[in-house]
């Protein structure tokens, strides 16, 4: 899946580089300024808050169910996300079936699918058929109910047994063993608990360990529990409190509390880690709030210094530092470690933000919700749902979800005062040399170079009156030769660049005149070594040694060579694109070109033959880019093999340019947007078009400008655009493969919200009166890559005669349905186009009136029956 963030990279303060000789170029730079704090992790963020339905931006616990929904518990409310609404559940003291507490400690969903939720005061249960509760509250006084009022933790061991830890100021908190078919209690408590200590006997965490042990973390230590005999086996630091309970995959246990402790799966032997003054060696601070083992075997402990990695031979721990944010004591303090299924770490910290560990570079990246507060940077738990996306709950603040797999834009860009030229320019030309410096160029404001390595950028103007500038501040084209010579094009003439004074020599085919056929649009040399030169009044060979030009002649009206590019196919032939001709072959024999225009059943309209880009793939066939679509070319029969428009996917009609990505993918940049075809794909597949919602900006409306793509040697492709560079990862895209579940989320009779016996998501038939035949049918795909971007389909089959195709909009509308029965049929694609086929139906029946039923058409019957009987008697 594509996902697209923007990161901008500011650049410094504006100054002159130094003092030149008065024949130097003027040269401006910028000095390098860090990727912006806080901004820079490398994942699409979505923020969902109070301002989005949520009931409350204080969130304890969230959880993906076997239907798709994501639950969300806050201090006040339980919460089900469906994508792109919330649904709230909410105590209400005067219905029982109601939840018994708006703050929701803990969500969880056992292996029937049951869902449950700890809160404040008791333990929950949803019945998703009529999506009421049932309640199991505390009393102290009955062994065969809760001990304490606060869930703390739910556990299912491996035999399916459901455990349940409590805590309770003002009441003792106990172990429960929960029977889930009479709905009661078994208490547990250690036999070693003297009466003063009982009343804070409060469970924080529990684990299973391999041979089915429980561990059970405690205000005062970490007991060892027996399931199977329902006796406690060990009760082991004493005194401690205990934040935390893990068990790594050899049975191991590791205890977080005041230091690390690690526990012999026997429970026979203790080591302690903890923080030694002077010692680099040790823990980095006692107190430990978290504990991961990742599939490497190395031990990460989440502290109140940051992170610890310990090598478990050695017992020797390595600080991570993270960054500091200044002011902060505990900027850095650990609250939640997690690896997700890529094997990347996630570190959320107490009011630093979100951290991300990749293996490869080994380097950790950053986010902050709010760089401004620290307060709302606090994440208490992170979650990873079914498709990999990774939810971070905020202690304040709501949701972020973060799509790590995704691709990501960067945009590179001037900031304010920084570099006012650029922030009003539109870059067109864009090149990267044999020193991976890049090199671009816009409508007005002369030449950039820019050093990804070092962020540094160099700005080249035209100064009137200094001859070796350069010749004009537009620039169409630059080019590189294989001597690593560059050559500009402008309006003006063709631009040498001489890297070591860093000024230019300039060269004009009509030399000493002021004519727009010296504007030189491109600059081509082939495999021989000529210099193709295209210009406004044609195509050209530069001579380098004797600097003058020769032209290729033409029977093609000057102006058709406006804008023109020139490129070698494999073969050795050279073409050139024209403005409202098609492709021309040159002739190197006769120094003349042939004409091959662009024709699709009959239709030759000078739209589709005004070529703007060319590329080749692999194969050697030529691509063409138009303003009425993109052309496939084969050079070698010279004939048009396919033609692609608007209708097959593209964003827009109007090509501006055309590159290819190391996986043989061609990305086309158009008026309104990036898009990217799959050669290899089926028909309706082979187009994927990027928008705002994937980061891309100014693509809302037909752009004026005329912007180039460029592959880097790194496989990077660069993107000229308003205001600066794009810059994204082809190589790392992933398409989303999932196809998405898809449920009914609501009904609505005549716009008023249905009473319903069940909940429309598991309703398996809907009865409706025949005066309930105007009705409106919601559903969702319970894909959170891209909501927005989500497709449907829907048929009310009996009534529809084929499938509606309803883009993004989640809704049926139906009006003045027949009574009778019916089957409504939902099916959702997600943003990548993968679709669910089977998708979510129900059964909808609608009864007629009493006086069309049968019973009445029955009656009518008895009636004329007797009717004719009474005429027949009175005939008689």
């Amino acid at each position: 899946m594509l996902i697209f963030l923007i990161v901008f990279f500011a650049f410094g303060q504006m100054v002159y580089a130094g003092n030149e000789p008065e024949s130097a170029a003027p040269s401006f730079s910028y000095a390098p300024i860090p990727i912006h704090p806080g901004r820079n992790l490398a994942a699409e963020v979505m923020h969902l808050s109070t301002s989005h339905g949520l009931s409350n931006s204080i969130i304890n616990d969230i959880l993906q169910d076997r239907q798709g929904f994501i639950w969300i518990g806050t201090e006040d409310g339980l919460n089900r996300y469906d994508g792109y609404t919330f649904k709230v559940y909410s105590h209400d003291p005067l219905d029982s079936t109601s939840i018994s507490s708006s703050t929701i400690n803990f969500l969880y969903e056992d292996h029937a699918s049951g869902l449950w939720m700890g809160t404040r005061y008791g333990l929950n249960y949803f019945n998703r058929h009529n999506e009421t509760f049932t309640r199991y509250v505390p009393d102290d006084d009955d062994p065969h109910r809760l001990a304490g009022p606060v869930i703390t933790d739910l556990l299912e061991d491996r035999d399916g047994r459901f455990w349940v830890g409590t805590s309770g100021a003002g009441h003792s908190g106990a172990l429960h063993f929960f029977d889930r078919e009479t709905g009661q209690f078994t208490r547990y408590r250690p036999y070693w608990l003297h009466e003063e200590k009982e009343a804070r006997y409060w469970i924080n965490a529990m684990a299973v360990d391999s041979a089915g042990y429980l561990w059970i973390g405690t205000s005062g230590g970490v007991d060892r529990f027996d399931p199977r005999s329902g006796r406690f086996m060990d009760h082991l630091l004493d005194g401690i409190w205990v934040t935390n309970v893990y068990c790594d995959p050899a049975g191991t246990i590791w205890v977080c509390g005041d230091g690390l402790f690690r526990i012999s799966p026997d429970g026979a032997s203790v080591t302690t880690y903890r923080h030694i003054d002077g010692d680099s060696g040790s823990l980095s601070h006692n107190f430990v709030k978290s504990f991961y083992m990742d599939r490497e075997g190395n031990g990460w402990v989440g502290t109140g210094a940051g992170v610890d990695i310990l090598d478990t031979g050695r017992g020797i721990f390595r600080f991570v530092p993270l960054t500091p944010r200044a002011g902060q004591v505990n900027s850095n303090s650990v609250n939640v470690l997690f690896e997700d299924r890529t094997g990347v770490l996630w570190v959320g910290t107490r009011n630093n933000g979100l951290f991300r560990y990749d293996r490869k570079p080994r380097r950790f990246s950053h986010y902050q919700p709010d760089p401004t507060d620290p307060t709302r940077n606090d994440i208490q738990t992170l979650y990873e749902d079914r498709s990999g996306r990774i939810w971070a709950a905020l202690r304040t603040g709501g949701v972020l979800r973060f799509d790590p797999g995704e691709e990501s834009f960067q945009f590179t860009e001037g900031r304010n005062n920084q570099a006012p030229d650029l922030l009003q320019d539109a870059i067109e030309a864009i090149l990267e040399d044999h020193l991976g410096v890049v090199w671009f160029g816009g409508i007005k404001h002369g030449l950039y170079a820019w050093h990804p390595q070092t962020r540094v950028l160099k700005q080249y103007r035209h100064i009137p009156g200094r001859r070796n500038s350069l010749s004009h501040d537009r620039i169409f084209s630059i080019y590189e030769d294989r001597q690593g010579t560059l050559w500009i094009c402008t309006p003006d003439g063709l631009n040498r660049f001489n890297r070591g004074t860093e000024t230019f020599d300039r060269f004009w085919a009509y030399p000493g005149q002021i004519d727009e056929r010296n504007t030189v649009f491109q600059v081509y040399e082939d495999r021989s070594g000529t210099l193709w030169v295209a210009m406004v009044g044609g195509v050209y060979i530069f001579d380098r040694k004797s600097e003058t030009f020769r032209k290729i002649q033409s029977h093609v009206p000057y102006p058709a060579f406006y804008s023109s590019r020139v490129r070698e196919d494999r073969w050795g032939n050279i073409w050139v694109n024209s403005e409202r001709f098609g492709m021309l072959l040159v002739d190197r024999e006769s120094a003349s070109m042939i004409q091959f225009r662009v024709s699709m059943k009959g239709l030759d309209t000078e739209w589709q033959n005004q070529i703007t880009a060319v590329q080749s793939d692999s194969a050697g066939t030529l691509w063409l880019g138009s303003f009425l679509g993109l052309h496939r070319f084969d050079p070698r029969s010279r004939q048009y093999l396919a033609h692609y428009y608007k209708r097959d996917g593209l964003p827009s009609n109007y090509i501006t340019d055309l590159v290819f990505d190391n996986a043989g993918k061609l990305w086309i940049l158009t008026a309104r947007g990036l898009a990217r075809f799959d050669p290899h794909a089926p028909p309706r597949k082979q187009f994927m078009s990027f928008t705002v919602h994937h980061g891309i900006l100014n693509n809302t409306k037909e752009s004026p400008f005329i912007t180039r793509l460029l592959k880097a040697r790194n496989g990077h492709i660069y993107w000229g655009g308003v205001n600066g560079l794009y810059r994204f990862y082809p190589e790392v895209q992933q398409t989303n493969p999932l196809p998405p579940p898809v449920q009914l989320t609501d009904l609505r009779i005549f716009d008023e919200p249905a009473r319903l016996d069940s909940a429309i998501s598991v309703a398996k038939v809907l009865r409706l009166r025949h005066d309930q035949n105007f009705f409106t049918l919601s559903f969702a795909a319970l894909d959170f890559s891209k909501p927005q971007l989500n497709q449907y389909a829907y048929m009310l089959e009996g009534f529809d005669r084929e499938w509606i195709h309803a883009g993004t909009r989640r809704e049926a509308h139906y009006t003045n349905v027949p009574p009778g029965e019916y089957r409504f049929r939902v099916r959702a694609a997600n943003n990548d186009g993968v679709w669910n086929e089977e998708g979510a139906s129900v059964r909808i029946i609608i009864t007629p009136p009493w006086w069309r039923t049968g019973w009445a058409y029955a009656s009518y019957v008895v009636m004329l029956l007797l009717a004719l009987y009474a005429m027949r008697r009175f005939e008689l």
